[in-house]
């Protein structure tokens, strides 16, 4: 049995998929393992830990190359999350969207941003994506590049940002109604 260290103890490693139901650990410092449930996963069955946990589902309605501030909604799904200490992950499930960090005092750098992304991955006719237009062939390869999800630490009951650090959802098609999630998960 291998030992790992989780939340400043050294607790025993627990089996995962396909094992027999999980009965119980020992943990070091006399602590009592949290409760397990089992989860359903392609090749067995996944024990996971119940503890504090929050997924939070937003709408949005954009449009053509949108800049929008979600930090709010971020930080309040952490703060009525509960939970102290843990990861937040905010995804965004679009093709033609993406998430950034960046600084959100002059809204002049949202136009920067996506002037840049425009610069380097241009609307053009000759893309071999052709399903709908050039301009979502263009929007399909920035999503791929920038990304659509994002990790951030929760330290102390708060997201951790830096003070000048906002979380942004980039269109880059539109208009759309999007969505975006943001799941808050202990430990």
């Amino acid at each position: 049995m291998e030992w790992i260290r989780f939340a400043g103890e050294w607790r025993e490693t627990i089996p995962t998929c396909g094992m027999e139901p999980w009965q119980g650990a020992k943990y070091l410092h006399g602590t009592t393992p949290r409760v397990a449930k089992k989860a359903k996963c392609d090749y067995g069955t996944r024990k996971t830990f119940e503890g504090e946990h929050m997924l939070k589902k937003f709408n949005l309605e954009t449009q053509f190359n949108d800049v929008i501030n979600i930090t709010d909604q971020v930080k309040a799904v952490v703060a009525e999350s509960g939970v102290q200490e843990g990861t937040c992950i905010v995804y965004n499930p679009h093709t033609t969207a993406s998430l950034a960090v960046t600084s959100f005092w002059d809204p002049k750098g949202f136009e920067d941003l996506q002037d840049e992304i425009c610069r380097l991955i241009p609307t053009k006719v000759d893309f071999k994506h052709q399903h709908d237009t050039p301009q979502d062939a263009a929007g399909h390869v920035k999503s791929a590049i920038v990304g659509i999800s994002m990790p951030f630490i929760v330290s102390e009951g708060k997201l951790l940002v830096g003070s000048s650090q906002g979380i942004f959802f980039l269109e880059f098609d539109g208009p759309r109604k999007r969505q975006f999630y943001v799941k808050v998960a202990e430990g």
